[in-house]
């Protein structure tokens, strides 16, 4: 398999255990946005809320990932 690294940044309410914020993780080359959520381990029904940017734009779940993206992961909080 071969791998390849990304930029990984989210908001602080999101609990990616085996992926610390801001670092650089590696990932399997060729992996989407979607298939990077679930492996980060961000499944369920509230997932569809989360946004991903890559490299400041925003992606969508069949992108696929590139060495060096850097992908932000945000998550809009309600209330009220």
């Amino acid at each position: 398999m071969i791998f390849m690294e990304i930029e990984l940044e989210y908001v602080s309410f999101l609990d990616l255990p085996n992926f610390p914020n801001n670092s650089t993780v590696q990932v399997d080359q060729g992996l989407t946005v979607g298939e990077f959520l679930k492996q980060a381990g961000l499944t369920g029904p509230d997932v569809r809320h989360i946004t991903a940017f890559v490299n400041g734009e925003q992606g969508s779940r069949r992108q696929q990932l590139k060495d060096g993206d850097r992908i932000f992961l945000y998550l809009p909080a309600g209330g009220g």
